[in-house]
C-alpha cells in the first residue's frame, strides 16, 4: 500500500469468506470535498487458470455499499493466452496493443455479476468409460449402450471401442447407440476411450440439423419426472414471460442440499416435487424443472447428463461422501433457439451453486455432455450407469489432455500393387 507520502502499513483479517483489509494512511484529512489519493495493489493466482487448453478468467462479483458512486476494472490479458472466445458481460470497451488484449468494465455494465472469459480454440479431455451387463436369462439377449454422442459443440474421437458391436445406430435425439448380443449366463464389459473436442463458442463445430415444427413439438409433452401438464407447474409457466426468467427463477428459487450427496439420497424427484420442496435438491432436479417449465411455455428443451469438471467441489460436487473413487454426474439442460436456429445449453446449478457466475448467457467448455435425454427423459443411460455391482467405482475416468487430435475427414490410401487382378 501507499499514499502520497509513501509507503503505508497494510493488514488484513479473514472471517469466512470476507476480508477486510485495514490501512493506515499518513494524512489526516477531514472536511467537506477533502480527499486523499491511495493505492493497494495485491497479488492472486485464482484469476486466471489453464485447464487443458483453454484459459479461463473469473473476476469475482464486486460487493459495494451505496456509498460507492462508480468504480472500473480493467482486465488485461497477455497475447500468450490466444483468441477470445466469449466475454460476460460485454465490456465498454476493448484495445490490442502488441498481442496483449485490455477489457475494460464499469459499475453500471457489471450489474452485480461476475466477470468470465474463457481464451483459446477448445477444450479437450481424454475419457475411458466402462459399461457391464450380465445376462442372468437362459437365452441371450440385446444390450445397448449409449456412447457420448457429437453435438453442436463437442466432437468426439474414438481410439477404441472394444470389443466392437455389432450395430452402431443414432437416436431421434442424436445419441450413438452401440448394440452387443450377450449370450446366456455370461457378462459383457465394454471399453469405449478416446478424446473429445468441446468448444465455447456461438459458431457450431458442424452443421445444426434443421428441426421441423413436428419434432420440436415432440419435446414440449410430458414424461416421467416432467410433469408439463400439472396445474402448478402450468401456472408458474405463464407467470415468467420467457426462457431467461425461467432460468432465473429457477436458480434463485432452488436450493442445492449437498446433504443428500454425505447420505447418499440422490435419487431423483421430478419437476413438480422440485417445486414445492426447493430446498431439497441437486443437480437434476433444477434440469428437470427447468426443462418441464420451459416446455410448459411452449419452448422446446432437453436434459443433458455428462461430465462436469470443477475446482470447487464444495460449490460443484463431483465425488460421493464415502467412496473415494466415485464420480458424480452432473445434469443440466437445453433449449431449442427457433430464431438462432440451435440449441443453447444452460446450468441453473452451477448458476445457483457459484454465487452469480452467468451459466444462462455462457456454457463453459468443462461439460461434456454423455447423453442427451429429448424424447425420454430417463433413456438412453448415462455412461456410469451401467453397473453388475455396486463396488464398481471405476467406469468413468475424465481428464484435461493437451495431444494432438487427429483432425482429419480425407483418409490417404495408397496402393503399392503393380497389377490387380479381380476374381
Amino acid at each position: 500500500g501507499s499514499d502520497g507520502l509513501g509507503s503505508i502499513n497494510v493488514t488484513s483479517e479473514t472471517d469466512n469468506e470476507s476480508t477486510i483489509i485495514k490501512a493506515k494512511l499518513h494524512q489526516q484529512v477531514v472536511g467537506l470535498n477533502k480527499s486523499v489519493t491511495f493505492t493497494i495493489n495485491y497479488s492472486t493466482d485464482s484469476f486466471a487458470i489453464k485447464r487443458g487448453k483453454i484459459w479461463d478468467v473469473s473476476i469475482p462479483q464486486i460487493e459495494t455499499s451505496e456509498d460507492v458512486a462508480s468504480y472500473q476494472v480493467t482486465i488485461a490479458v497477455p497475447g500468450s493466452f490466444g483468441k477470445l472466445v466469449k466475454i460476460t458481460p460485454t465490456p465498454v470497451s476493448q484495445s490490442e496493443t502488441g498481442g496483449a488484449k485490455t477489457y475494460v468494465f464499469t459499475k453500471d455494465t457489471l450489474n452485480n455479476s461476475r466477470i468470465g472469459a474463457s481464451f483459446g480454440d477448445y477444450q479437450q479431455f481424454k475419457f475411458t468409460l466402462k459399461y457391464r451387463y450380465k445376462n442372468d436369462k437362459v437365452y441371450a439377449v440385446k444390450a445397448t449402450i449409449a456412447l457420448p454422442p457429437d453435438t453442436q459443440y463437442q466432437a468426439l474421437y474414438y481410439k477404441n471401442i472394444d470389443p466392437r458391436p455389432i450395430e452402431l445406430r443414432t437416436d431421434f435425439d442424436g445419441n450413438y447407440l452401440a448394440d452387443y448380443i450377450i449370450k446366456p449366463g455370461k457378462k459383457l464389459e465394454v471399453i469405449a476411450s478416446g478424446d473429445v473436442k468441446i468448444i465455447d463458442s456461438d459458431i457450431p463445430l458442424q452443421k445444426p440439423k434443421t428441426w421441423t415444427d413436428s419434432e420440436l413439438e415432440k419435446l414440449t409433452l410430458s414424461d416421467k419426472y416432467l410433469e408439463v401438464g400439472n396445474q402448478q407447474i402450468q401456472k408458474k409457466a405463464k407467470e415468467l414471460k420467457n426462457i431467461e426468467e425461467i432460468y432465473n427463477y429457477v436458480v434463485s428459487t432452488v436450493k442445492y442440499d449437498f446433504t443428500r450427496l454425505e447420505t447418499n439420497k440422490y435419487n431423483r424427484r421430478g419437476a413438480l416435487a422440485t417445486i414445492n420442496q426447493p430446498d431439497k435438491s441437486i443437480c437434476v432436479d433444477f434440469a428437470d424443472l427447468f426443462v418441464a417449465l420451459a416446455r410448459a411455455k411452449g419452448i422446446a428443451a432437453r436434459g443433458l447428463v455428462g461430465y462436469g469438471y470443477s475446482d470447487d467441489t464444495s460449490k460443484r460436487p463431483t465425488k460421493i461422501e464415502g467412496l473415494v473413487n466415485s464420480t458424480v454426474l452432473h445434469a443440466w439442460a437445453e433449449y431449442y433457439d427457433k430464431v438462432g436456429e440451435r440449441w443453447i445449453q444452460v446450468d441453473p446449478t452451477w448458476g445457483s451453486t457459484t454465487g452469480g457466475v452467468d451459466y444462462f448467457h455462457r456454457i463453459d467448455t468443462n461439460h461434456f455432455v454423455f447423453v442427451i435425454n429429448g424424447v425420454s427423459s430417463t433413456l438412453p443411460i448415462p455412461a456410469g450407469g451401467y453397473k453388475t455391482s455396486v463396488n464398481q467405482t471405476d467406469d468413468v475416468s475424465v481428464k484435461f489432455s493437451d495431444e494432438k487430435l487427429f483432425d482429419s475427414t480425407v483418409p490417404d490410401i495408397s496402393l503399392s500393387l503393380e497389377q490387380i487382378v479381380s476374381g
